[in-house]
C-alpha cells in the first residue's frame, strides 16, 4: 500500500512538472514573477528526489537542509499514513 501511494505521489509530481507545456507555460512570456521563476527552475532541473520522514518535524528539517543545498519543493506534502510523510523536490 505504501509503495503504491509513494508511486502515485511521484507520478503526480512528474506529470505536473512535464505537463506544463500543455498549459502553455513554457511557450509564452511569463505573466507574473512567480511564473517566471517557475519556468526558470523547470528549465534548469537536473535532478528529482523525494524527501521522506516519519513525522512532519523531521520532514521539515530534511527539506530545510535540502533547500540549503539548492533543492526546491514541488507540489505539497504527501501523507502516506500517520508515520510517513513525503515531499517531492527538484534541483
Amino acid at each position: 500500500m505504501k509503495k503504491t501511494v509513494v508511486f502515485l505521489a511521484v507520478a503526480t509530481s512528474l506529470i505536473l512538472l512535464l505537463a506544463l507545456d500543455g498549459f502553455g507555460l513554457t511557450s509564452q512570456e511569463p505573466k507574473c514573477q512567480c511564473q517566471s521563476q517557475w519556468l526558470q527552475m523547470r528549465q534548469n532541473t537536473t535532478e528529482y528526489t523525494i524527501a521522506r520522514a516519519s513525522n512532519l518535524d523531521k520532514l521539515q528539517k530534511d527539506v530545510n537542509e535540502r533547500l540549503k543545498k539548492d533543492w526546491h519543493p514541488i507540489g505539497g506534502v504527501s501523507v502516506i499514513d500517520s508515520n510517513s510523510f513525503c515531499q517531492a523536490m527538484i534541483k
